[in-house]
């Protein structure tokens, strides 16, 4: 297909695959602005209808402009909302935009979190006595949602836009039925939480949906003129449903009531996991524009930025959170649209397949409620949006005023015809490694800095030890530039492109050159794969390698980068190119093959090397006349061995060629250099060993007749020792027990995307489990009453340290598992955690009809069983167990329902624990007041014979009985008692006495 330019040469048509729907992006952006919606109707008072229509006419020409910008395609598809401001816009209003927006995805993910958290504060608190306010349950939502969006997950895919839509849907029909709003299940609103115009400032958060639709766009076809309606659909879904709830104006009741606390924590936590997405994007475009801290300061501002929102859940209300995030979208409005205010109609507007009319009536209108909408905030919302903004003015001030990358601004200004002038902050730095490929790595450097209008960097690193002195170092690093500089000569360099020559020391060659390109600030480091190179190293190999193991050396060695390029590929801060062969002098056709999803830079660095007038294509095979390939990586995510596979090299070797990974996000990179330290500590098994533990794995997950006898052996051995209340039996029964073999097998399973393996595994536990009930069950109903219930009720009441036991034990169990030389530890592992124990436990309450019993020991069992499941995994991971490519999708759903499970019952634990805490505490405390009213009572005249202790408002209810032999208790001196405990205890004490005439009888 060609198309021809105004000039008569044909342009380059790019054709790119998308991988996502619009209807996936409106259901992410419906999430929030719903969640929001139920966040505003569970105060202490609903808002009026009018509140959300009203809403709706004031948001729509905010909207509106947003969709204008995003229609006119020049917008840059990075940073969602942020991509909006043009490329030409002062560095200043950049860094504002961008700051403001990270301000406003902070705030949301704070108020979403804390939502979700009251939302199971409902739904577990009649059970377990929970109070509603409990600001730290948020965390937990925020934790889980991080967890997914760090697995490398898509903020929306197909079943999650389904769940959306079902939810909406139950959510209507709730509604419809006059359904709750979570009233009661909420902390209480701000006191400017009930009026018309805060309810509108609360929904005006609901503005970032833009943000989380815009910021989907490169994975949706192009929308072009229906933008206004992609973008208005959100908003107007949440304003027509919370008007619709709003008008029904009824109390919930019943199990409407629980069913809308499960659809706002599903919706919840997906509008969530889109906001921590469109944040930690952000992040990274402002970081690579450099208007934030890179390199080795990245991780550190990502872990800052990530400390907002649970800040946020802890110390702010939700009102003053909601607010903060509606007045960071509204005064970015504000720093999008005023500029636009100067023109006049229809000049500095680029073209666009959507215009408002009357300009700048749209962009005014956008700008005046930016800066009105914020007066109806409370004073310390505006006050902490203040604090944030001299924050970040400070910020820019010191960094990013002189460090921001103008690059972009530069080539916006070109004009056709003049020159091109090279930016002062890129860089391509072409790193020599063999002597072999220099000639045609320079020459390919050369073509991609001139095409980028960057400087070109030679770089040859020698890797001398630390220990040679200065004077032999510099020495070598001299000859080397010579070296260097002969390679110059057999090529010929553009006499305009600025270009240096980079001799550097280090004790490793990979970290020197990842050290000099984050020195350099490059964009782009490009590298030469070279075959002969290649043989020459194998052929010295071969000498150290037995003659039996090499064809499988040569075979592992060919389907995997040379380790030099693999080790700079998985750790250079920027984007990296890998040279294979020599490029043509004209590269007619050029064509991209994508082993992901297609990405820019892949056709920017396409473009950069195709001939004028030449073609950039894609395909997923190369053509028998394509000049040139290229060929991007895999998205990798934490836990990838490789970003290229054999099939991909195996192509790049038939011609010339180009292996691209992207630039990555720092955070991705920072957590793939920790897990290679943490992987490092543990000392990865070889392949070999690898094989044979899976194979034992595998055996183990097989459920045979020395499983269910020993099973059954276990359970009566179990079931004795409780009913004896014998520590020693039942830590024989856990000896014999062989459910720890399955479990962890169900793990090795996960860790390899084995979904047999896993089916095998679940089923033998769940054998094991009902067999060990039954066991208990009978034996229960056959014996006499037990000796005493010790050991059985201390296994009814589980906590979070419980957990803490139960991820330690699987850990071990893991590691022992896999390395033979400390499979002796294995028994003390089987200690460490009760399995069958608690499950006659479960057979005890069934056969008594006690379910809080039963329930409880389930608990603890299910406990162990996902804490070991969890950290049996990790470990394997850490030991180098990976997925098949063509199983990654089973790995990272079992993962994620592995994380998801622990997270659900750590929530119970931690009502436990918190009820345990307070019992003890109460305990203490009626303790305390015992003692205290016998130290105040004189032993001869009265005695207090019962105290009980209650919390009550405002301070505590003390109810006592006393003795009085002398009449010595009276109204004062029992006010006299209530004012002594008063003081002790330092909060107000109600006593209400009871007074017994008593005598004393018998000997002393």
């Amino acid at each position: 297909m060609h198309s021809q330019a105004a000039n008569g040469k044909p342009e380059t048509v790019i054709r790119t695959r998308r991988l996502g729907r619009l209807s996936w992006g409106l259901a992410l952006a419906a999430a929030l602005t719903v969640a929001l919606d139920v966040f505003a109707l569970s105060g202490p008072g609903l808002p009026p209808p009018a509140a959300y229509l009203f809403s709706l006419a004031l948001f729509a020409p905010l909207l509106l402009t947003y969709a204008e910008r995003a229609a006119s395609g020049r917008s840059r598809t990075a940073g969602g909302l942020w991509g909006l401001l043009p490329n030409r816009a002062a560095v200043w209003r950049r860094f504002l935009g961008g700051w403001l927006l990270l301000l406003g995805y902070g705030a949301l993910a704070a108020l979403l979190g804390r939502s979700l958290g009251q939302a199971l504060a409902f739904l577990v608190g009649p059970g377990f006595a929970l109070p509603l306010d409990l600001p730290w349950l948020g965390l937990a939502p925020l934790l889980l949602a991080l967890a997914v969006v760090l697995t490398g997950a898509a903020p929306i895919g197909s079943w999650r836009a389904k769940l959306v839509y079902g939810g909406l849907l139950g959510l209507l029909l709730v509604v419809g039925r006059q359904g709750p709003l979570l009233t009661g299940a909420t902390v209480a609103a701000a006191p400017w939480g009930a009026s018309l115009w805060a309810a509108v400032a609360l929904l005006a958060a609901g503005l970032g949906s833009a943000g989380l639709l815009l910021g989907y766009r490169r994975r949706m076809p192009p929308l072009r003129r229906r933008w206004p309606a992609a973008l208005l659909t959100p908003i107007v879904i949440g304003g027509l449903l919370g008007a619709l709830a709003a008008a029904s104006g009824l109390s919930p009741t019943g199990w409407a009531e629980t069913a809308l606390a499960l659809l706002h924590l599903l919706l919840g936590l997906i509008a969530l996991i889109g906001v921590l997405h469109a944040g930690l994007r952000l992040l990274t475009a402002l970081a690579e524009r450099r208007l934030l801290p890179g390199g080795r300061a990245r991780p550190w501002l990502l872990a800052i930025g990530s400390a907002l929102p649970p800040a946020l859940i802890l110390l702010a209300l939700p009102g003053l959170t909601a607010a903060l995030a509606a007045l960071a979208f509204l005064w970015f409005t504000v720093l999008l649209n005023a500029p636009d205010l100067r023109a006049a109609s229809g000049r500095m507007r680029p073209p666009s397949a959507f215009h408002l009319p009357f300009h700048p009536l749209f962009p005014g209108l956008a700008a005046a409620i930016g800066l009105l909408l914020p007066l109806a905030l409370p004073l310390s919302a505006l006050l902490g949006g203040a604090v944030w903004l001299l924050t970040g003015l400070l910020l820019f001030a010191l960094y990013a005023r002189r460090r921001a990358d103008l690059r972009g601004q530069e080539e916006a200004a070109l004009r056709p015809g003049e020159p091109a002038r090279f930016a002062t902050g890129g860089a391509v730095v072409a790193a020599v490694t063999d002597p072999y490929s220099a000639p045609a790595l320079i020459e390919t450097g050369a073509r991609l800095a001139r095409a980028r209008r960057a400087r070109l960097i030679i770089l040859q690193v020698l890797a001398l030890s630390a220990q040679l002195p200065q004077k032999v170092r510099r020495f070598q690093a001299q000859e080397q530039l010579a070296t260097v500089q002969g390679y110059l000569e057999r090529v010929r360099l553009p006499p305009d492109l600025p270009a240096a020559i980079l001799v550097r020391t280090a004790e490793e060659e990979a970290a020197g050159i990842i050290e000099a390109a984050r020195e350099e600030g490059a964009d782009l480091l490009l590298l030469a794969w070279a075959e002969r190179s290649r043989r020459e190293v194998m052929d010295r190999l071969w000498e150290q390698i037995a003659p039996e193991e090499q064809p499988a050396a040569e075979a592992e060695a060919a389907e995997a980068l040379p380790p030099l390029l693999d080790a700079v590929v998985r750790a250079a801060p920027c984007a990296v190119a890998i040279l294979h062969g020599r490029l043509p002098e004209r590269a007619e056709r050029v064509r991209v093959l994508t082993a992901g999803e297609a990405d820019d830079a892949a056709w920017d660095l396409a473009r950069s090397l195709a001939a004028q007038g030449g073609r950039v294509e894609a395909g997923p095979r190369p053509a028998p006349d394509d000049d040139l390939l290229v060929l991007r990586s895999a998205p990798s995510g934490l836990l990838e061995q490789e970003f290229f596979d054999g099939a991909t090299l195996a192509v790049a070797r038939r011609r010339p060629s180009l292996l691209l990974r992207p630039a990555e996000a720092a955070y991705r990179l920072w957590l793939r250099r920790e897990w290679a330290a943490l992987t490092d500590l543990f000392a990865a098994l070889t392949e070999t060993e690898r094989e044979q533990v899976a194979a034992q794995m595998r055996q183990a997950a097989r459920p045979s007749v020395n499983f269910f006898v020993l099973i059954t052996l276990a359970a009566t051995i179990a079931t004795f020792g409780l009913l004896q209340n014998s520590v020693a039996v039942i830590i024989g029964a856990m000896l014999v027990a062989p459910l720890m073999s399955p479990i962890a097998s169900l793990a090795m399973g996960i860790v390899q995307g084995d979904g047999d393996l896993m089916r095998v595994a679940g089923e033998a536990i769940a054998k094991g489990v009902a067999l060990a009930i039954g066991v208990g069950v009978v034996i229960t109903l056959i014996s006499p009453d037990p000796f005493g219930l010790d050991q059985i009720v201390s296994r009814t009441r589980p906590i979070l340290l419980d957990l803490g036991v139960a991820l330690a034990s699987g850990a071990a169990a893991g590691y022992a598992l896999s390395r033979k030389e400390v499979s002796a530890a294995l028994p003390g592992v089987s200690i460490s955690v009760a399995l069958v124990p608690p499950l006659c436990v479960v057979g005890y309450g069934l056969a008594k009809a006690n379910l809080v019993i039963a329930g409880g020991a389930f608990l603890l069992f299910s406990t162990n069983v996902i804490a070991i499941i969890l950290a049996a995994a990790l470990v394997f991971l850490l030991l180098g167990f990976r997925p098949l490519p063509a199983q990654e999708e089973y790995f990272r759903r079992g993962l994620l329902v592995s994380l998801a499970s622990l997270f659900l019952i750590a929530i119970p634990l931690g009502v436990l624990l918190n009820i345990s805490l307070s019992q003890q505490k109460q305990a203490a405390l009626q303790q305390r007041v015992g003692a205290l009213l016998e130290e105040a009572l004189p032993p001869d005249q009265a005695q207090a014979a019962a105290v009980h202790l209650a919390a009550v408002e405002g301070g505590y209810r003390v109810e006592a009985t006393f003795y009085d032999f002398t009449g010595f208790l009276d109204e004062e001196a029992v006010a006299r008692l209530q004012a002594r405990l008063s003081a002790e205890l330092g909060a107000a004490v109600t006593l209400r006495a009871v007074i017994l005439d008593a005598r004393r009888a018998g000997g002393p």
